[in-house]
């Protein structure tokens, strides 16, 4: 039985070709050498399909009715096309009817899907991956516009393709290099190139983006007037469809305040560094003078010490040698020490106990051992040693003097130690000690005044134990 050409059937056959022409577009592509190209053309193919079958707007009521076609016929047939159109294989057409013009029909739009699929499947085994414009890639596009717009309004884009040559930059970067889009496009990534970087910098950047890998550094760059900006950059490679890297893209921030300010603060650093070696190089030199005029006017007074003739000038004339020589001693301490803001008094300790010995003559050496207690590392800055200095000075020089008298044995015991944040310094003799009617605080001699005075200028506490020799105890803070 034979019928008429109807509306229907036309419109049929109209989507049929339409569905036709894609896939003779897709049987032209070969998957062994597929270009971007004939990909592009096959998706463009592919949407336009789905665009011609929505824009129908069949109505099933300007279809003139026959018996081998019932009313939703037709609309499933659309609604098939579309869906293998859109890629979506997950249902096939299902008609039957009274005629083999609908089986047929049925029949070649089954086959042309079961083709199509065939060929989609084939392409992706190779990686190629195959979009079409439906409602749902249309937000999607619509979403990731909306992405690159706001990416472009905050970063700095630039692509190159592997020779170096620039295919794209964006306004941001356009204003950040002080040129227009025109005067980068196709020149080469070099007229941007300061010397600052040196050669393995841009050689460790091209071995990593050659093998795949992201790249992220700061770099400073040339602008058109010769001035230079700087960019925290991260360079990542583009691949074709074939895994091949064909352009690299390179998505920066503008940091140059950042590193104007970083730069400044290094130059200052560098100044405050070379402001404080100066001082300090001033420091040693006065401190060193001050260390020789000190033996100067020790080397006076021995000069006076051996013209005097009257015994309490000559014992006056050497106790303030022997507190200048103290003072000196300090500050040749200070003079060798690599921090001039504070001196060891550990070690000034020992040494000053040393030059004891040697300050009150052979007799006493002999006669007279000092054993010490000195804890090592405690310091004092110089303004806290001289007093100090000056303290143990008398301390240690009243026992030599007047702790043994003519004992044929004496011994002094020194000890200096850190006990948390307080310092603590203890001289004891094992002489004879002072009279039980002697208030000390009451003596109105030289050494004690400057015992009293300094101990003042130490903010410390001084004790007394008259047992069995005299024990005198200072506390005092570190610092």
């Amino acid at each position: 039985m034979t019928h008429a050409k109807t509306p229907g059937i036309s419109i049929i056959e109209d989507v049929c070709f339409h569905l036709q022409g894609a896939v003779d577009s897709i049987k032209k592509i070969d998957e062994n050498n597929t270009s971007e190209k004939e990909v592009y053309k096959f998706k463009k193919s592919l949407s336009d399909l789905i665009f011609q079958l929505k824009r129908k707007n069949i109505s099933l009521q300007d279809i003139d009715p026959v018996d081998f076609i019932d009313d939703n016929t037709l609309e499933r047939v659309m609604d098939q096309m579309i869906q293998y159109a859109e890629l979506d294989f997950s249902n096939k057409l299902d008609i039957t009817g009274n005629d083999d013009v609908v089986n047929v029909i049925a029949t070649t739009v089954n086959l042309l899907g079961e083709e199509l699929a065939d060929k989609i499947k084939k392409l992706q085994e190779l990686n190629i991956t195959l979009e079409v414009t439906t409602q749902k890639n249309k937000a999607k596009n619509q979403e990731l516009s909306g992405i690159m717009k706001a990416l472009d309004n905050s970063a700095l884009i630039l692509i190159i393709d592997v020779k170096g040559f620039i295919v794209k930059v964006n306004k941001g970067f356009c204003e950040a290099s002080k040129y227009s889009e025109e005067e980068l496009l196709g020149k080469h990534r070099e007229i941007l190139k300061t010397n600052f970087h040196p050669h393995e910098f841009w050689l460790k950047m091209k071995q990593q983006i050659e093998n795949g890998k992201s790249w992220r550094n700061e770099i400073k760059c040339l602008a058109k007037d010769g001035s230079v900006f700087w960019i925290d950059t991260v360079v990542n490679p583009i691949t074709n469809i074939n895994g091949r890297t064909t352009h690299y893209l390179a998505i920066s921030n503008l940091i140059t305040d950042k590193k104007i300010q970083e730069e400044q603060l290094i130059e200052n650093e560098k100044a405050i560094r070379q402001s404080l070696k100066d001082k300090e190089l001033l420091l040693q030199e006065v401190h060193h003078r001050v260390k020789n005029n000190l033996q100067m006017i020790s080397s006076l007074m021995e000069l006076q010490i051996k013209r005097a003739k009257q015994k309490e000038v000559i014992e006056q004339l050497s106790d303030s040698q022997k507190r200048v020589k103290a003072m000196a001693l300090l500050h040749e301490k200070l003079y060798q020490s690599q921090n001039v803001s504070f001196i060891n008094i550990s070690e000034y300790t020992d040494s000053l106990i040393s030059t004891f010995a040697t300050m009150y003559g052979a007799d006493k050496k002999t006669r007279i051992q000092v054993e010490s207690d000195i804890q090592e590392n405690i310091n004092l800055s110089i303004a806290r040693a001289i007093p100090f200095g000056l303290i143990f000075n008398e301390l240690v020089s009243n026992c030599y003097k007047h702790a043994f008298n003519l004992q044929e044995k004496g011994r002094i015991l020194v000890s200096l130690n850190k006990i948390k944040n307080k310092v603590q310094l203890k001289v004891k003799d094992n002489g004879t000690g002072l009279d039980k009617n002697i208030d000390f605080k009451t003596i109105k001699s030289l050494g004690i005044k400057l015992i009293t005075s300094l101990t003042g200028q130490l903010k410390a506490d001084i004790s007394f134990k008259n047992k069995e020799g005299l024990e005198v105890c200072l506390n005092f803070m570190e610092e």
